[in-house]
């Protein structure tokens, strides 16, 4: 009847899938206005220690770690061990450069 013409076939769209893409967070929502050079130059400084390893600035830290050091400025090692997303083996790394940034942002 279909093939014939003597009816007519409805079907049913597929309900629309909702995206999943990551919402992402500004800046300004990450780190107030007078953290945000501190956060900039860490961010910097990621971005060229990425470059040396060949990996994904990421994998050196991610943003919102890079903002939890700024909002609290750890003055040393153990209060930066302190920080979320910083473990042992990456304070072990970078500890001494981050500590420098922030006194370096500091004194400016």
């Amino acid at each position: 009847e279909v093939l014939r013409g003597e009816r007519e076939l409805q079907l049913r769209e597929p309900p629309q899938k909702r995206s999943r893409s990551k919402v992402k967070i500004g800046r300004q929502e990450l780190v107030s206005a007078e953290d945000e050079n501190l956060f900039e130059n860490l961010r910097l400084w990621r971005k060229e220690t990425a470059e040396e390893l060949s990996v994904p600035p990421y994998v050196i830290f991610h943003d919102a770690t890079l903002a939890a050091i700024a909002k609290s400025k750890p003055a040393g090692l153990e209060q930066l061990s302190e920080v979320s997303g910083v473990g042992e083996k990456k304070l072990d790394a970078y500890g001494e450069e981050i500590l420098g940034i922030i006194a370096d942002c500091q004194l400016a």
